[in-house]
């Protein structure tokens, strides 16, 4: 399988490991989140999906656009579920305030709608996507997500005013 996506440009590296240590080590690596979580403070933490084919130049594109923003403070890191289309999208530009999550999020989040992504993929909208939203969804797409509101909740009980507000 490897072999096959060399050979079809989808990878341009892997790593097997050659012991079951090593795959200790790698699985290690993998899991430790709050070693990366604490070198990257303050952290911002997105969750985005888009089609497989578009991750890289995503990637490229936030990359670029935190750079022209915050320069070499600007920290990056990116891991996710490909299989899915789930990116998880890890910044630390110096400070996590409100003026620098907006900027932060919106350059984030901007690229997606063009590339057929979503501000959201396995952790939902909530209320800190809630704003952005429409970036990747359209009125038809919006309007539904209301019908369906309506008819599984008509008196608005579940996650009052959260994500859809009652119209």
């Amino acid at each position: 399988a490897l072999t096959q996506a060399f050979e079809q440009g989808l990878i341009c590296d892997a790593l097997i490991s050659q012991s079951q240590r090593q795959a200790q080590t790698l699985w290690a690596m993998r899991e430790d989140v709050d070693g990366l979580v604490q070198m990257m403070n303050p952290l911002l933490s997105y969750d985005v999906s888009l089609p497989l084919q578009a991750m890289e130049g995503y990637v490229q594109q936030v990359e670029q656009a935190l750079a022209e923003r915050w320069g070499d403070q600007a920290r990056c890191v990116v891991f996710g579920h490909l299989g899915d289309g789930n990116l998880h999208v890890l910044v630390s530009v110096g400070s996590s305030d409100a003026v620098e999550h907006k900027a932060v999020s919106e350059r984030v989040y901007a690229p997606l709608k063009a590339l057929g992504g979503s501000v959201s993929a396995e952790h939902g909208i909530g209320l800190e996507k809630r704003d952005y939203l429409a970036w990747c969804r359209g009125e038809a797409e919006i309007a539904l997500m209301h019908q369906l509101k309506q008819t599984l909740d008509p008196q608005h009980l579940l996650n009052r005013g959260k994500v859809l507000k009652a119209t």
